[in-house]
């Protein structure tokens, strides 16, 4: 497996990966409907967009010449506290899932950002709640959010890093 920046070359394949990965980890919580409708061009402007900010943090994982993993982060949404930092995402395919792969991630974007801690939202009934717990991650706030016409409560975690 080879982990490497995100890079404006690697949107496209970027794109069809997030859109898969979207599919696999809520299907069956967000409606298919809303899941059905999403597109690889409207991820394609999405990370277009978010490469060209200087504040953000992202790294890819290949394993056989493929997007197989990545991690998204960058200043917190939230509050407009410019000094708290915040997981955007991590996506892993579920062919590579329960490898540690979620981990050496976070590892890798706390070691080189030198961040202490970082925030990061999860819907509730998102799997990867149990993740970001194992990583020490406490739940400190909720709110709703809507998709597809539902509504959905979402947690956010700080994790901090030792």
């Amino acid at each position: 497996m080879n982990f490497s920046k995100m890079k404006n070359s690697d949107v496209p394949e970027l794109a069809v990966h997030h859109v898969q990965s979207w599919k696999e980890t809520y299907q069956g919580i967000i409606p298919d409907e809303y899941l059905n409708g999403l597109t690889v061009e409207s991820r394609v402007n999405l990370w277009t967009k978010v490469l060209e900010n200087k504040d953000h943090y992202g790294e890819i994982v290949r394993a056989e010449g493929k997007i197989i993993a990545f991690i998204s982060a960058g200043i917190f949404r939230g509050d407009g506290d410019l000094s708290k930092n915040e997981i955007f995402a991590i996506y892993i395919s579920k062919a590579y899932q329960r490898r540690n792969l979620g981990r050496k991630l976070c590892e890798r974007y706390f070691t080189s950002t030198r961040n202490s801690d970082a925030y990061v939202w999860v819907l509730k009934d998102n799997p990867a709640c149990a993740f970001y717990e194992k990583l020490g991650g406490r739940n400190v706030d909720e709110a709703d959010v809507e998709m597809g016409g539902q509504v959905f409560k979402e947690l956010l975690y700080i994790i901090e890093h030792p």
